[in-house]
Formats: structure tokens, sequence, C-alpha cells
């Protein structure tokens, strides 16, 4: 047996424990500490599991794939598709749309898939990509006085991580048209019954949730001269205007005010959070933090994810608990939410502290995954117009994003408070 499934297979014993325990309503002293020294073991687990498998990839020793995996290989059509995918270059498309012309190749062949304009570029083209940086030998031979700059990588600009996808958010391609996702709302009614009883129908009711695509935009515009005096000028706006969008896109989805043509994000959409009237203790936080267990949702603490605004993060890593209460092994309010539940993590796109106060986000992971959805109608649109500044020697880059967010099972999230000082 390799050393990854040996790890993998003491993950899954420790997993089980841990569900075991967690189960419980409540946990005494020792458990609490079974539960911290569990956890620490998991996470060190993870760690070494990761590095066996990559060790194993490199020297050939990899387990050959299940007859479920097999199973699961995409047909011949999926497998064509995915070639032309992994073929796709995001500088092709930029480099076409820069010099006017038509991309070709593979980028071409998706750009008819999804029957899009020249100057669109399809989401699968848009990842991250490494740059080297340029490394240059020493020369020990004395410089004149006068010496040619070098310029290095341009550095860009750093955003607040994403966490759409945290909270369960699906972003599905959508094709022309709006998007409609209808749910079930109601349903039948079951009964047990005596001999002869009869159980007479129930309606159902759908309620249908229609999403139309909103706009998101963002243009820079530069001097033909500065083009030519910093190298990679134009790339390092391109890429600045496509994180940009993406940051905003993020934010709308937490906080979005719902005022026209803001999208109605978590924080306004969701049932207000009760008030608080004192600072938050470490009881505070771990009973927001279980009140997320619905039973429905989420079935265990291991179920419920948590994001919070970073003046919360840090305050809940400043409250702790007297060590006669039984819960001193579990740390700070912070560690000890992070080791009970799937996540917490904090994100500045949440809302900022106001008079003291915040509200927390919790998700119920477990069953909760497409709760809310964010379509994107495909094709990123990047314009580059040197045509209406040319007499002034401008060049103009627009960006457009059509999409659209709706959270369409509410019951899956819930909001709560604290008090920082």
């Amino acid at each position: 047996m390799l050393q990854s499934q040996n790890i993998e297979l003491k993950r899954s014993e420790l997993r089980q424990r841990l569900a075991e325990l967690n189960s419980k309503d409540t946990l005494d002293k020792e458990e609490l500490k079974q539960v911290a020294a569990w956890s620490k073991e998991l996470g060190a687990l993870e760690v070494r599991y990761r590095a066996a498998v990559l060790t194993e990839a490199k020297d050939g020793q990899a387990p050959q794939p299940t007859e479920e995996q097999l199973d699961a290989r995409p047909d011949a059509e999926t497998r064509e598709y995915l070639g032309l995918v992994n073929r796709l270059e995001l500088r092709s498309y930029l480099g076409a749309i820069m010099r006017g012309n038509p991309v070709a190749g593979a980028e071409a062949e998706i750009q008819q898939h999804f029957d899009l304009a020249e100057n669109a570029v399809p989401w699968e083209a848009i990842a991250p990509r490494h740059i080297p940086l340029e490394t240059r030998a020493d020369v020990p031979t004395p410089a004149p006085s006068t010496v040619q700059a070098t310029q290095q990588m341009i550095l860009n600009r750093v955003f607040a991580m994403s966490s759409a996808e945290y909270l369960g958010v699906e972003s599905p391609m959508v094709p022309v048209g709006e998007a409609l996702y209808p749910v079930l709302t109601a349903g039948t009614t079951v009964s047990m019954q005596a001999k002869d009883g009869e159980q007479e129908s129930t309606a159902g009711a759908f309620t249908p949730f229609t999403i139309v695509p909103t706009r998101l935009t963002g243009r820079f515009t530069w001097r033909v001269e500065d083009s030519a005096l910093l190298s990679g000028l134009e790339e390092a706006l391109r890429r600045d205007l496509s994180m940009a969008a993406s940051d905003l896109r993020d934010i709308q989805i937490i906080r979005g005010d719902g005022s026209a043509p803001n999208v109605n994000g978590f924080q306004n959409e969701l049932p207000a959070a009760t008030d608080t009237s004192a600072e938050s203790t470490f009881v505070n936080y771990a009973s927001a933090a279980a009140a997320g267990l619905d039973g429905i949702y989420a079935g265990d603490f291991a179920g419920l994810r948590h994001l919070v605004n970073p003046d919360v993060a840090r305050h809940m890593a400043s409250k702790f608990i007297a060590s006669s209460s039984g819960f001193a092994s579990a740390g700070s309010a912070w560690e000890y939410v992070r080791s009970i539940s799937g996540g917490l993590k904090a994100s500045a796109n949440m809302k900022a502290t106001a008079s003291n106060k915040a509200d927390g986000l919790t998700f119920r992971a477990e069953r909760g995954m497409g709760s809310a959805v964010a379509p994107m109608w495909q094709g990123l649109q990047m314009i580059r117009d040197e045509v209406t500044g040319a007499s002034s020697g401008q060049v103009h880059l627009t960006l457009i994003m059509l999409w659209g967010f709706k959270v369409i099972r509410e019951s899956a999230y819930r909001q709560w408070r604290a008090q920082t000082a």
C-alpha cells in the first residue's frame, strides 16, 4: 500500500471519530481536549497527504484509477472540447484585440462554439498565470556613471480574496436570454393511514426566480507616449481591469444594496441579525457559530462555514474563557470556532464595522450548495479603442461583464451580529 493511501485511511478514521463526538449535544472537558487534539492531528495529516501524493506522482508510483473513475471518463466530444480549452491562451485573445485581428486555432474554435464576437474573451481562457522574473548574471566590470535603467516586472494591485465560492455561490455560464431558476417550495402532505385509509393529493408549488443580466464595466485610458516609456503598461492595465471587475463582483455578492444597478447581496437580502448591547465574549461567538446548526441544511457543525470582517476576526482572536469552564484547551474564540466548523474566514469585502458592531455570515454548506447563483453571460468583452482619441494620442480600453445574482434559498444562510468594544 502506498504512503498516501495509509495517510488517507488515518484521515478517514479521524474524521469518523470527530463526527461521533460532534454529534453529541454537549461535550465534557476530556472530550473537548480530544476534539482539539484530533483536529490538530487531522491538519498535519492533510499536509503529509499532499506531500505524499506529489512524491508518488514524481516517482511514478501514483495509484491506478478505480473502476468508478474509469467509468466517469468523459466521452469523445467532451474530451475534444477539453482539449481545445487546455490549449487556450489568454495572450492570444488580448494580442488579437490589440492588433484588431481575429484569433485563430483553438481560440477561434471556442469563440465559434459559444457564438462570441471577435472582441469577446471566453471565461475558459481566463486563469491566473505565473510570470517568471527576469534574472541576469552579475557582471564584475565597473559601470560608467550613466547607465541604462532595467525595468522589472510590474507589480499588480492586490484585492481581497473572493468569498463567493466559499459561500456556495454557483456561477454557471448561461446563453442569451433571462436565466430562470424554479424552486419547489411546497410539496405533498404525507401521513400514516389505517386500513382503507385514503391520502388526498396536495398541490405542490414552484417559485420561479428570474435573473436578468446587469453590466459591470471598467475603463482605462493611457497615452501612446507612456506605452513607449513603460514596458508592459497595457498588459498590466488589462490584468488590473480584470481583477478589479472580479473584486467588485465579490463585493456585490456579499453586500450589494439592491439599489439598481447594484445586485441584492447576502448582507442586504438575508434577515437582519439580532442586535447586541454588550461586547461579544468567547461564549457569544461560540453560541453564534453553533446557532447555524438547523438539522436540515446542516446536521453537523463541520457543515457550517462562517465569514466575518477583519475587525471581528481580530476581536475573536483576543477572546478567551476561564480555565474553570472546561473550554481553556480550545484557545481563543477564533481557534475554537474554526476547530468545530467547516471553515472560518475573514474578508475585507464584508460590511465595515459601524459603532463597534458588525455582522457575520454563516453558510449551511452540508446541503446548501447552489442556494445562491451568480450566472455569467458568456463572453468577457475587452474593447480597445485607439480611434476616438487618436488626435490626442490616447488609447481607451473598456471591459464589459454581464452577470446577475440571487439568493434562491435563504434558509441555507444566517446572519449574526458581533460587538467589538
